[in-house]
């Protein structure tokens, strides 16, 4: 799933260190403290834009946001990452396509930023693989709309960017749900009960 394939690697300045995603965080940020605490979970903001400026206009920008287990509690300049805890359901896929089957995210990385967010995790099919399923799903006498539906599972970092725990409910993982919803005139990509949605059609 075309969900964050981005972290480009921070590029220090002598007073700010800039991120993949042009938001920033003191020099302190990227040092963990000495005991290194595990968010309760996240949650999810949809932030109604999407992936035009790299040319993916049916992937949808979505922000992660933790959860403080004590009041002030900061993440800033830790790592997030995501990882598949188990396969998906791509009900969109039927034999013989010339798209993937889509059971597994990317496996995207963020920094953590002064606010406790983290962004920005794309979620979507690229505009030719949602026109192909509206074209030939149509041809084929297949329903539309389809879902895909891909769990996603959050961990943090314990030290440097080796070494990760899942963090949400009893520490088993925030596990969201991500899902794409393609129909004959529009697309929808969800991420945890969030969504954003926007008109999109085949165009021969």
């Amino acid at each position: 799933m075309e969900s964050s394939l981005y972290l480009v690697d921070a590029s220090s300045e002598s007073v700010l260190t800039y991120y993949a995603d042009g938001s920033q965080a003191g020099p302190d940020a990227v040092n963990l403290a000495s005991a290194v605490a595990i968010p309760p979970g996240e949650s999810s903001t949809a932030l109604g834009i999407w992936d035009t400026a790299d040319g993916n206009s049916t992937q949808a920008e979505f922000q992660g946001n933790l959860f403080n287990a004590a009041q002030g509690e900061q993440f800033r300049g830790r790592v997030v990452q995501e990882t598949s805890p188990f396969g998906g359901a791509d009900g969109c896929h039927s034999p013989g396509d010339e798209v993937e089957e889509l059971t597994h995210i990317t496996g995207g990385i963020w920094w953590v930023q002064n606010n406790n967010s983290y962004k920005t995790d794309y979620i979507g099919l690229s505009p030719s693989s949602a026109a192909y399923y509206q074209y030939y799903r149509a041809k084929k006498g297949l329903v539309l709309p389809c879902i895909i539906s891909v769990p996603q599972q959050m961990q943090i970092n314990t030290s440097g960017t080796s070494s990760f725990l899942p963090y949400g409910s009893t520490n088993q993982g925030n596990t969201n749900s991500l899902q794409l919803t393609i129909d004959g005139t529009s697309v929808k990509s969800s991420r945890a009960g969030q969504s954003s949605s926007k008109a999109f059609r085949f165009q021969q």
